[in-house]
């Protein structure tokens, strides 16, 4: 079960990018030619489970976790998060940041996190009856 607490752990991080990143985009809504950004976990953690210059997808390279009691840390470069600029149509003012879109991403990430939360509650309760305390 380490495995499965450590992946919903790095899954919460990423979640927390996310946020930030979404958050970031929110707050600059109204800030002349600023560029939008987005997260994307899926293809940097394929990326990561695979050997540099290989894109065969049944390829699996290592990661290398520090300490096996402690979830990673939420450096953009530990939560398994791409962070890219935001294409799509620019307002009058060199702006692309769709204040509706990004509260929806805020939205789904919140419920998301929600869900993670609660599978590890509930992972942590099958332990504690598993243990009979």
């Amino acid at each position: 079960m380490e495995n499965y607490t450590t992946h919903i752990g790095n899954y919460l991080n990423y979640l927390q990018t996310a946020n930030q990143v979404v958050s970031n985009n929110i707050a600059n809504a109204n800030t002349s030619n600023f560029k939008a950004s987005e997260t994307s976990f899926e293809e940097s953690l394929g990326s990561s489970l695979r050997p540099s210059g290989q894109n065969n997808e049944t390829t699996t390279g290592s990661l290398t976790k520090t300490n096996s009691k402690h979830l990673t840390g939420t450096e953009i470069d530990q939560t398994n998060a791409k962070v890219t600029t935001k294409g799509g149509s620019i307002n009058e003012d060199g702006n692309n940041v769709n204040v509706t879109s990004e509260m929806i991403s805020l939205t789904k990430n919140n419920q998301m996190y929600a869900l993670a939360i609660s599978a590890l509650n509930y992972n942590s309760s099958i332990n504690t009856a598993a243990r009979g305390k």
